[in-house]
């Protein structure tokens, strides 16, 4: 029982680790074989822009939207907001404080799982916050155009590395995959909040 529990939690502290990596692996591209670590979200979108530090986050957040659906040669459809728990207060409290306050709207994003979103030029897009997206950045996405693929299965593989002198038995999980964002360069954009340290994330 006790070896169960610490093969459950090797294989819980690898998916923390990965789940941390979709936005901060330090690979620096998708054929970088050198880096076990993601080549992440944030590398691979190279759209990016700046908010002003005190700008509304609402109105450039819309704004950015229009930008990446404003494109002759692709169909952009953003789907998705993303950003980071300590931006998303920062955006609410500027909402409180606004005389024109904007709308936000019930989003149901799993059954039974509702957040808020916010209406733009792709119609209403729910903003996610996740706690590994760095503060400071935040990422619209049209997430039809990301994909996570793997080598064989999505389930992590545990390996016995064999007793050592001490006795001890080690193990170790490894799950073979990778994030591909398709249309890096068009079809998604993160903005950066000025003067915002993304270390405080």
């Amino acid at each position: 029982d006790l070896q169960a529990q610490d093969l459950s939690e090797v294989v819980t502290d690898m998916l923390d680790a990965q789940d941390r990596n979709v936005w901060e692996g330090t690979a620096t591209s998708l054929m970088d074989s050198t880096n076990k670590e993601y080549c992440s979200i944030l590398t691979q979108i190279t759209k990016t822009g700046v908010i002003a530090r005190d700008a509304r986050l609402t109105a450039a957040i819309s704004d950015a939207v229009a930008v990446l659906m404003y494109n002759k040669q692709y169909k952009v459809t953003p789907t998705a907001i993303y950003m980071n728990p300590l931006d998303k207060a920062r955006l609410d409290n500027q909402e409180k404080e606004a005389t024109d306050k904007t709308k936000f709207y019930d989003v149901e994003v799993i059954p039974g799982i509702k957040i808020d979103g916010i209406m733009t030029s792709a119609g209403i897009l729910p903003i996610i916050t996740d706690i590994y997206c760095p503060a400071g950045k935040i990422a619209i996405v049209d997430e039809t155009m990301l994909e996570r693929q793997y080598i064989t299965s999505a389930t992590p593989r545990l390996y016995q590395l064999g007793t050592e002198k001490d006795l001890a038995t080690r193990f170790i999980a490894i799950l073979f995959d990778t994030f591909i964002v398709r249309g890096g360069s068009y079809g998604h954009m993160v903005l950066t909040i000025d003067g915002v340290d993304a270390s405080t994330s």
